[in-house]
């Protein structure tokens, strides 16, 4: 499947620069090792230099390009994964790959330089890891996942809608708990290793590279462009405005009904998997997760708003085949 989307995805990739919002500036980031608009997105920068350096075809534009179409085949890959390890159902797994490979909004992100795609890939490793601890001994995913957690908190600041998940690391395993202070301890000084690449903001910027948005060389310049100050006035605008101009959810999915559909099956589909779960953390994680994929992105006034949307489709698929099964 994985080489199947790949294929796909190959096939459709734009050959040059697209005209999407930020598809010039990701690549010339990652070409030049330079610093992007808030929140900067080191780890783009940091993959895409690499990628463009190995690739030995295109030009910088179509290299940059592929790095997206690769992450989008890998995401196919490990959702897929996550999916057959709850369910341990081949079929399922082929169904799940799929729909997703397929859906035009993700399809869409893996077309050109964009950092979502790369936040997908990142949230279902994070996924995979966190259901893969729970069927080992030991505490290595649990480590791996909060390392994963960091990596991805680097990339995108949609990564803290994740945050209700590492309550489902607290659940104890084999009856006894297992999260003594070192523990806890160990996995937060793994988490900030992995958002330690952030460390690339202030100190590229010193050598003032050709692109250098904001120069966060200084403490307030660097705090200010990874919490992205500047653009929380599209949040103030979002709450300030009236539901039908302002709830994204409502905006960019007027007139689909086919995701409305998509939607309310998603949602019936993990209701009862709510129903089924023992555990009141995995409840209350699962429904922080999906209550902040709708929230978040609906407040956010932006005109690329469908790209905040891509988890809450990705998530209403595997609801959706979850209900089938």
């Amino acid at each position: 499947m994985i080489l199947l989307s790949f294929g796909l995805y190959s096939f459709t990739v734009a050959p040059m620069v697209t005209p999407s919002a930020n598809g010039g500036e990701l690549t010339a980031a990652g070409h030049c090792l330079g610093i992007a608009h808030p929140t900067g997105y080191p780890l783009w920068s940091v993959l895409s230099h690499c990628f463009q350096s190995i690739v030995p075809f295109g030009s910088m534009a179509y290299r940059s390009n592929l790095l997206s179409a690769v992450i989008g085949a890998l995401s196919v890959l490990l959702i897929g994964l996550t999916f057959f390890r709850l369910t341990k159902n081949s079929s399922l797994l082929i169904m799940v790959a799929a729909l997703v490979s397929l859906e035009p909004y993700f399809w869409r992100e893996t077309l050109a330089s964009e950092v979502y795609v790369l936040h997908i890939f990142l949230t279902a490793l994070f996924t995979w890891l966190i259901s893969s601890h729970f069927k080992s001994h030991g505490n290595q995913f649990a480590m791996a996942a909060c390392f994963t957690l960091g990596l991805s908190l680097s990339n995108h600041l949609l990564t803290v809608l994740n945050l209700p998940l590492l309550l489902i690391l607290f659940i104890p395993k084999s009856g006894r708990s297992q999260l003594t202070l070192k523990t806890i301890s160990n996995r937060i000084l793994v988490f900030l290793m992995g958002a330690s690449i952030y460390l690339y903001l202030p100190i590229r910027s010193l050598y003032q590279p050709q692109l250098s948005w904001g120069s966060p060389h200084t403490f307030s310049s660097f705090i200010r462009h990874i919490t992205g100050a500047q653009f929380h006035g599209h949040l103030n605008e979002g709450l300030n405005t009236s539901v039908e101009t302002s709830f994204g959810l409502v905006r960019e999915f007027s007139g689909k009904p086919f995701y409305w559909t998509l939607f309310l099956c998603g949602a019936i589909g993990f209701a009862l998997l709510l129903m089924k779960c023992r555990s009141t953390l995995v409840r209350l994680s699962l429904v922080g997760f999906i209550s902040g994929l709708v929230l978040v992105p609906s407040l956010y006034k932006i005109h690329d708003i469908g790209s905040y949307f891509v988890p809450l489709i990705v998530s209403s698929y595997l609801g959706i085949v979850y209900l089938l099964h």
